[in-house]
């Protein structure tokens, strides 16, 4: 998001420069305020919160890693995949968001929540999920330059007879109740969790920054909007 930003402004500049203007740079919001939010901010508040929303969580819930299967392999092997959803796929994700007025970001969640329980057997699970941590309650947090991201955890739980659509709407609900503690550091909820360290074992980071990060380019629609998912 940052990025965006300083490239933002390096080319305004650098456009003034071949056009013997001066630059026309929007006013800057100072990271010092966020600090001082983050300050004013009632810990004991958002501790509470992270407790009760973890209360009777017992178990982790990991990604199989295959450590059953005999390999000569020794150390730490890094892989990755990557692949794109076609255009059709795209658009129906597109039109899923839109119809139960939720983010694209809030799918992606809640089916590999579903995925996830498969995988454990269980049918309540905790993953870690990134978030940006830019707070709508400061203003001129959009276009400020510095550290916000920020990891917490993401807990899914359905029963039998849940549907997807009202697994959705649980999550839109729980993202909201969760963002005014997106703060507060992964390190201290695990420390207050009965699992400590083994509350997760991934993350979960789906990377969504718009390709203009000034002004308007804040409010485009999807198609401004770059998406990609990292586990």
């Amino acid at each position: 998001w940052c990025l965006g930003i300083l490239i933002s402004d390096f080319f305004e500049i650098y456009n003034s420069h071949l056009e013997n203007r001066p630059p026309r740079l929007p006013e800057v919001k100072p990271y010092r305020a966020y600090i001082e939010w983050l300050e004013q901010t009632d810990k004991e508040v958002s501790r509470n919160y992270w407790e009760k929303y973890l209360y009777l969580y017992e178990e982790l819930a990991g990604v199989p890693t295959g450590k059953s299967l005999k390999t000569n392999e020794t150390g730490y092997k890094h892989e990755e995949l990557s692949f794109l959803l076609e255009k059709e796929k795209t658009k129906s994700l597109g039109e899923l968001s839109g119809k139960n007025n939720i983010t694209i970001n809030t799918i992606i969640r809640t089916l590999w929540g579903i995925i996830l329980g498969k995988y454990n057997n269980k049918e309540d699970v905790v993953f870690a999920a990134v978030v940006s941590g830019r707070n709508p309650e400061l203003e001129g947090v959009e276009s400020m330059v510095g550290l916000f991201i920020n990891t917490i955890p993401l807990r899914i739980r359905f029963q039998p007879g849940t549907t997807f659509y009202q697994l959705l709407k649980t999550l839109r609900e729980n993202t909201i109740n969760s963002e005014p503690h997106s703060y507060y550091p992964l390190a201290e909820i695990q420390l207050d969790n009965q699992l400590k360290g083994h509350l997760l074992d991934h993350i979960m980071a789906f990377e969504n920054y718009p390709r203009h990060p000034r002004g308007e380019g804040m409010k485009e629609s999807n198609k401004n909007i770059f998406q990609e998912i990292k586990l």
